[in-house]
């Protein structure tokens, strides 16, 4: 433990100093728009960070209570060196099952679990405390014996339903409807230059979003689009004139 708030001390000295910009002069206006990432400061940055993280869990016994109060450790990392959960109705509880790990909250109202339940999806696979926390000991079996953990199914099913699957991950799955809604927006702007040039438009085929997001297909609007373009003062098919650029980032 005394090696490791050593090391604690050490990583927090260089960090800070990595902190700074290494220049002088110029307010923190200047500095933000003219300072360029360092690509080796960014990656020591991180491996003093995954070193902080490490040495600041072994600089405390296994039996010593903590209180974190400061920036770090951050959330994640509790959870990852936590076995449960105890919590009250928060976001927190949300974050805390993508874990899968059992936890419990408080049903500080007197609710009765199964109201509490019905009100709160993210504890429908929760052990429900009581004022009385009588209940806390199912929570502490399914930590000691998973064989005694009840509720490892209910967590898995509402971690897929809150959170959605595992694979692909969210970052994947933002980057593709990302990608999705550029080449869409391509395809608009395409259209559009074909129609304004008296050119036929030809279509990719159907609008992925169409079953979902009733948005349609676009025809209509990039007629009144084409149509705006040579005549300012045209009202399309659909009985209103075009929005001008003022008039649509004010829709916008």
């Amino acid at each position: 433990q005394r090696e490791a708030r050593a090391e604690l001390t050490r990583i927090e000295a260089r960090l800070a100093e990595l902190e700074s910009s290494g220049r002088s002069g110029g307010d923190a206006a200047e500095l933000s728009r003219v300072s360029l990432a360092d690509p080796a400061r960014e990656a020591e940055t991180r491996a003093l960070r995954s070193a902080w993280n490490d040495a600041y869990w072994r600089s405390f016994g296994w039996w010593e209570h903590r209180t974190v109060t400061g920036q770090q450790p951050r959330l994640y990392d509790c959870f990852n060196e936590t076995d449960a959960m105890v919590s009250d109705i928060s976001s927190v509880v949300s974050d805390f099952i993508a874990s899968g790990k059992p936890y419990a909250v408080t049903d500080s109202a007197a609710l009765g679990a199964e109201e509490f339940k019905r009100q709160n999806t993210a504890v429908r696979a929760a052990v429900i405390l009581s004022n009385g926390a009588a209940e806390l000991d199912e929570l502490l079996a399914a930590v000691a014996d998973p064989a005694a953990d009840t509720l490892a199914e209910a967590r898995h099913e509402l971690k897929s339903y809150l959170l959605g699957p595992d694979e692909p991950t969210s970052m994947e799955q933002f980057n593709a409807a990302l990608h999705a809604l550029a080449a869409k927006a391509e395809a608009r702007n395409a259209g559009v230059a074909q129609r304004a040039a008296g050119q036929p438009v030809v279509s990719a085929g159907p609008d992925p979003e169409d079953s979902s997001s009733g948005a349609g297909n676009g025809e209509q609007e990039l007629s009144d689009e084409a149509a705006a373009s040579a005549d300012p003062d045209a009202v399309g098919a659909s009985g209103r004139k075009p929005a001008t650029g003022e008039e649509a980032s004010r829709l916008g």
